[in-house]
């Protein structure tokens, strides 16, 4: 798949949290998010460990680094701009 096959929506629920869903053809994952602060965490998206992405996502098998990236990236393009992101076994964190 290329990245223009590859979409990011976000909606938000009322409060400091929402979802997250990314598509990529026919296959999509859907996240939830939560605002933070203060301090340089502006959110954080739980996300399936590195152990247990293969089995739980086989049609990204390989790719959980990639996907992940470009969902932080998503997020920063169309929410927070001026942001950074950390990946890590469990989280995404959009940082300030």
């Amino acid at each position: 798949m290329t990245t223009e096959e590859m979409r990011v929506e976000i909606s938000s629920d009322k409060g400091r949290s929402g979802h997250i869903i990314f598509s990529e053809g026919i296959h999509f994952l859907q996240f939830e998010y939560e605002l933070c602060g203060p301090g340089d965490t502006v959110a954080t998206i739980p996300v399936p460990s590195e152990s247990s992405w293969d089995s739980q996502i086989p049609w990204a098998a390989e790719r959980r680094s990639s996907v992940l990236s470009f969902i932080a990236s998503e997020v920063i393009r169309q929410k927070s701009p001026s942001s950074s992101f950390n990946l890590g076994d469990r989280f995404i964190w959009i940082l300030a």
